[in-house]
């Protein structure tokens, strides 16, 4: 296991009063500094692989999160820890069983949020499918599992950090006929539904949602729209400049794009196509 000593002085002072000899947390698996936030790892039971996760605001005292359902709990990924919250993800089971919780401003006493989260080792490092929109306050995107069996992937989006989840509007139009989608008529069981990190890794095609601080509200991102996700079958890209409010379709198929001029240029180009133009 790990010892953590602080030190004010890049630990380049010797003396009795420098911090560098104040021993702060001992037997720590995994540390992490976020912010204003620190947090560890310790192992409960070598035997279950159970763990516990602590956390301290400002550099005050280490203490024992709090999660408010009675279940194992194997491993943790924090997500966010911005705005004086902490989105935390933690693994139940090795099933892959992963909700995510949010924390009050200590970080200590967590609620859930949304469960059934989607977790993957993504180039050897656990990682989430959860966007924080750029550029605005409390918006996010996540990707969800459909039911406890992991047998399919909806996406949900978030206004007010995690308080509310809904599935994402559709588009209301089809932009070649301007007329009504079927899936705008029959929201909620008909959404958007949006291709993230997990999906670059293990399908490379794919591109992850995109924005920028630079341009409040734009968002481009790949999907499709049904009942859940399905990447390699009628994926399109999508646009929003309202921060996720409403989308409309903008190009079919796969491309690469990216936000420009402050959200006042878009540009796009498809994949794995000869071109000589791009849009």
């Amino acid at each position: 296991y790990t010892l953590c000593f602080p030190s004010v002085s890049f630990f380049w002072m010797k003396t009795v009063n420098d911090q560098t000899r104040r021993l702060v947390v001992r037997e720590v698996d995994d540390f992490l500094v976020y912010n204003q936030y620190m947090f560890y790892t310790k192992t409960l039971n070598s035997t279950t692989g159970d763990q516990q996760l602590f956390s301290s605001a400002n550099r005050n005292t280490f203490s024992l999160c709090k999660f408010p359902l009675s279940l194992a709990e194997k491993f943790y990924f924090i997500a966010d820890a911005r705005e004086n919250q902490v989105f935390a993800t933690v693994l139940h089971d090795y099933l892959g069983t992963a909700h995510l919780y949010i924390s009050e401003s200590k970080g200590v006493s967590f609620t859930l949020s949304l469960d059934n989260i989607k977790l993957f080792i993504g180039g050897g490092v656990p990682q989430i499918d959860l966007h924080r929109v750029k550029g605005l306050r409390g918006i996010y995107i996540c990707n969800q599992f459909v039911n406890s069996g992991r047998s399919g992937v909806r996406t949900m989006i978030s206004f007010d950090k995690g308080a509310l989840w809904t599935v994402v509007t559709p588009p209301a139009l089809d932009p070649t006929t301007h007329a009504q989608t079927t899936c705008y008529k029959n929201y909620p069981n008909c959404s958007l539904h949006l291709t993230q990190k997990s999906n670059v890794y293990t399908n490379g095609n794919n591109e992850p949602i995109m924005s920028t601080d630079a341009s409040p509200g734009s968002i481009l991102a790949t999907g499709n729209v049904g009942t859940q996700l399905s990447p390699g079958s009628s994926e399109n890209v999508y646009y929003t400049r309202n921060g996720g409010l409403d989308w409309n379709a903008m190009l079919s198929g796969r491309h690469y794009y990216t936000i420009g001029d402050h959200g006042g240029l878009l540009v796009a180009v498809r994949q794995f196509a000869l071109i000589d133009s791009f849009q």
